[in-house]
């Protein structure tokens, strides 16, 4: 009898053929820079008023603005008085920088720096998306703080407010008998379980 034997041996992985990719060119497929040739400006104590499409708008005369960064407050939405604005090219935002740099605008002197791309990192670069309504949903936040604050509290809350509001008035009684001033005090409100505390 003729019996046919099974090739147990593992099949061998094909290698892996990659693609080489050729070395990066100045520009990308769109015709534009880099990022590493653009240029970054830091701009410092920028008044009230002075916000991303006034500054998209001003600073489109030095030349093409790629982005404008203000930092705003995660809370309240306000500006934080400093922002970060790239330009296409490196000479224009020195230009700017130079210009710019201790120029008086409503009675603010603005601060600008020309910022080399290999230090954003450490300046807190990030051009994340610009505040708006949208990206940052600020009016939904504040109602949800304000109703926290402004919330009854609950039974445990209200008696650790009380028993601290109490040990402090216990203090200030003490301290006006050392100083030889009679005076009596009853706290009105106090919870059933605080009555004996004072």
């Amino acid at each position: 009898m003729n019996s046919k034997v099974n090739d147990t041996k593992p099949k061998s992985k094909q290698p892996n053929l990659r693609k080489k990719t050729s070395p990066r060119i100045t520009k990308n497929k769109k015709g534009k820079l880099p990022r590493k040739q653009h240029g970054f400006v830091y701009l410092g104590h920028i008044p009230h008023g002075f916000y991303e499409e006034e500054m998209r708008s001003y600073f489109g005369q030095f030349g093409k603005v790629i982005n404008v960064r203000l930092y705003r407050s995660p809370r309240t939405g306000k500006s934080q008085g400093y922002a970060f604005i790239e330009f296409e090219h490196s000479e224009v935002a020195k230009i700017a920088a130079e210009t710019m740099d201790n120029y008086l605008m409503f009675k603010k002197r603005l601060e600008a720096k020309f910022v080399p791309a290999d230090k954003l990192k450490n300046l807190r670069m990030s051009f994340t998306p610009s505040w708006t309504a949208e990206n940052y949903p600020l009016k939904e936040k504040r109602e949800r703080l304000n109703q926290a604050k402004n919330a009854d509290p609950d039974h445990d809350t209200y008696i650790r407010h009380c028993h601290k509001w109490m040990s402090s008035v216990r203090k200030t009684m003490l301290k006006l008998k050392e100083l030889g001033i009679d005076y009596a005090f009853q706290p009105v409100d106090v919870p059933v379980e605080l009555k004996n505390v004072f």
